[in-house]
């Protein structure tokens, strides 16, 4: 049993998927990436919806999202018909075809699902999602190469074997092309998180441990110029990156990754320059309905890119209201910069204010580096 799950890892490590459809792009090299953190479709969010219309989450930060080259996130909601599996008391279902419309309409090519969410009606949930997201031309990553296994067969297989084998799974992954740039996307979640989900899928969604991280970047890092990768990590409405956040980014970037793009503590966290790339350790939430202050402070991260090397990196301070993001009042500004200007600071990073958006870059050399 063992050996046979052993020679199809290997097999799946080999075979590549083929590349999305490039997106257009003009012929110079520049150009820009944003990132945002949680997208959450359901629940409160969907009230909005379902009385205003599937674009109204995006509306206000549209004209940002969808003017970059690539929009990125982390979809926090199963876009499904499906029951829910989970026994958590937070359900965050949205709708299907609308949602994933929506998100395409916005902007968003990309958006990360290896999260704790992904599974919350199971296994037909999950490929629900996925399918409505490849309906829409959004392309996604964070499926586990476990599940190019039939389930079924899977779900056969005893504990021990079923066990092992999702300990060497890998993340299956997924690309675009930007101007002749092929972008490899990669994502993980802390295995804390997937806990909930051990009974009904969670083999299915990519494990952030150090082992799956590194194998997966090794197996795909030279099909592709640019690397991203997406982290569900941390613990929630903490102010500053754990030690396994750290760990696992500063990792990523010594193995190939670029650009590190982190989520789930629903607050921000702050950014760090690390050697060749760039670490967003949390971006808070970009769509959600929680009221609690600091949850409801949100920002996109603009990355402007030269060919595969990041040029210059900007904030946008953004405010939840009526459980959409929009532009920071006066008093907002001031409060999420004075947050950013704390905690990138402890990450050896200096913040200044430029035409109404922050500017990142890394503090001189001379200044003590993060332990």
């Amino acid at each position: 049993m063992h050996l046979a799950l052993a020679g199809a890892l290997i097999a799946l490590t080999l075979a590549q998927p083929e590349p999305a459809p490039p997106i257009q792009a003009g012929r110079d090299s520049s150009w820009t990436m944003v990132l945002a953190g949680d997208i959450m479709l359901g629940r409160g969010v969907k009230k909005y919806i379902d009385r205003k219309g599937e674009g109204y989450p995006f509306e206000l930060t549209t004209p940002w999202t969808s003017t970059a080259d690539l929009a990125v996130a982390n979809l926090e909601s199963p876009l499904t018909t499906a029951p829910y599996l989970t026994t958590s008391p937070w359900k965050f279902t949205g709708d299907t075809v609308l949602a994933a419309r929506a998100l395409r309409t916005a902007g968003f090519a990309y958006v990360s699902l290896a999260n704790n969410h992904a599974l919350d009606c199971g296994r037909l949930g999950f490929l629900d999602t996925q399918r409505w997201l490849d309906s829409a031309g959004v392309t996604h990553a964070g499926r586990s190469s476990c599940d190019t296994i039939q389930y079924d067969s899977l779900r056969a297989m005893d504990t021990l074997a079923a066990s092992a084998y999702a300990d060497s799974s890998l993340c299956r992954p997924a690309y675009l092309t930007i101007k002749g740039i092929r972008i490899g996307f990669l994502s993980f979640c802390e295995p804390y998180l997937l806990a909930i989900a051990r009974d009904y899928g969670a083999e299915l969604v990519t494990r952030a441990d150090s082992a799956t991280v590194a194998r997966s970047i090794l197996a795909m890092r030279d099909s592709c110029d640019l690397l991203v990768c997406s982290f569900h990590w941390g613990d929630e409405y903490r102010d500053y990156p754990t030690k396994t956040q750290k760990k696992l980014g500063r990792l990523a970037i010594d193995l190939g990754a670029r650009i590190v793009h982190g989520h789930h503590p629903h607050v921000l966290e702050g950014v760090e320059f690390y050697k060749q790339g760039l670490i967003a350790y949390s971006l808070g939430n970009f769509i959600f309905d929680q009221r609690h202050a600091k949850p409801r402070q949100s920002m996109l991260l603009k990355l402007k890119m030269r060919g595969t090397a990041v040029d210059s990196v900007f904030l946008r301070p953004l405010e939840i209201v009526d459980n959409r993001p929009q532009p920071a009042t006066r008093a907002g500004w001031k409060m999420i910069t004075k947050r950013l200007m704390k905690q990138c600071g402890k990450l050896v990073t200096a913040v200044t204010a430029q035409d109404g958006l922050l500017c990142l870059s890394p503090k001189p050399a001379d200044v003590k580096k993060p332990r």
